[in-house]
């Protein structure tokens, strides 16, 4: 008769059951290589600043960042769909390059349903939404924080331009401080924004002098930090400006500052002149930037 009883053998002194071993359950192995997925999200979205007026063309922007904890895959599109009040209107699909946790990349329409990637701008209040890996080619941890709305206004033109003032020609003191500014090297600095003959528009001058006070913010403090800001934004001109000169161009600033003070407040105020309309931060480090 067969014996019932586990069979047993002996291994240096110790009793070890050979029939029962194949019912103790071994803890599952952690996959080292498990894998991390990304996390997409617009953060802001808005039209290139060249084409920001009523009846542009105007091209899209989003910017879109990875929030997950694993990088996305190279050479699969970011796809960011594109819709105006409620319309879908144009895509971007151009970007193909890995995005790694905490990097960010600027996307632009490229094409669009009607073969378009622009959206002719109507005056009145829109609501543009973006809606990143719009076609599901990114496989995220989280699928329900992709699209971003931003709710921006434009106004009829005037069709008298002599009815706007940003239409107005400055006049030739206030272009003289602006020449000196030039001359400094600091408009070159700003964006590589260049000062052209006369006449300049009241809007022209004031979109150069908001982007050199993003460039250099502390010009919008007190005047001794503004000082030291200028001193350093002018440490490379040739001529090399003494501090005498550095002060006079201060004074000039601060001028052209209240001169403009209006015209800055309007700039500021409807989104940005100063790089993507719906785009106000600085870029943090890593970015990546698609182009069409």
């Amino acid at each position: 008769m067969k014996s019932l009883l586990p069979a047993i053998t002996l291994v240096g002194g110790a009793i070890i059951s050979l029939a029962l071993s194949h019912n103790v359950s071994a803890a599952p192995a952690l996959d080292p290589t498990e894998a991390k997925l990304p996390d997409l999200v617009v953060t802001s979205v808005g039209v290139l600043e060249s084409e920001d007026q009523v009846g542009a063309d105007a091209h899209f922007i989003a910017r879109i960042e990875n929030r997950g904890d694993g990088a996305t895959k190279r050479d699969v599109a970011h796809g960011v769909a594109f819709y105006v009040d409620g319309e879908f209107v144009a895509w971007s699909d151009t970007y193909r390059q890995d995005l790694k946790p905490g990097q960010f990349a600027i996307l632009r329409s490229n094409s669009g349903p009607n073969g378009s990637a622009t959206w002719k701008i109507t005056p009145g209040q829109h609501t543009i939404r973006a809606v990143v890996d719009d076609v599901r080619r990114v496989d995220e941890s989280n699928e329900d924080n992709n699209s971003l709305e931003n709710t921006l206004e434009w106004k009829a033109m005037a069709v008298n331009n002599e009815e706007r003032p940003e239409f107005h020609d400055v006049s030739l003191d206030v272009y003289d401080r602006l020449a000196k500014i030039e001359r400094a090297g600091l408009f070159a600095s700003a964006h590589g924004t260049k000062l052209r003959a006369m006449p300049v528009v009241r809007y022209e001058a004031a979109v150069l002098l908001a982007r050199l006070q993003d460039e250099i913010p502390d010009l919008t403090g007190d005047k001794a930090t503004s000082l030291r800001a200028l001193t350093a934004a002018t440490a490379d001109s040739i001529p090399k400006l003494s501090p005498t000169e550095v002060e006079s161009l201060g004074n000039d600033i601060g001028v052209l500052q209240t001169e403009f003070h209006d015209d800055l407040q309007r700039i500021n105020g409807r989104g940005s002149f100063l790089e993507v309309r719906g785009l106000r931060n600085t870029p943090p480090p890593h970015a990546l930037i698609a182009k069409p």
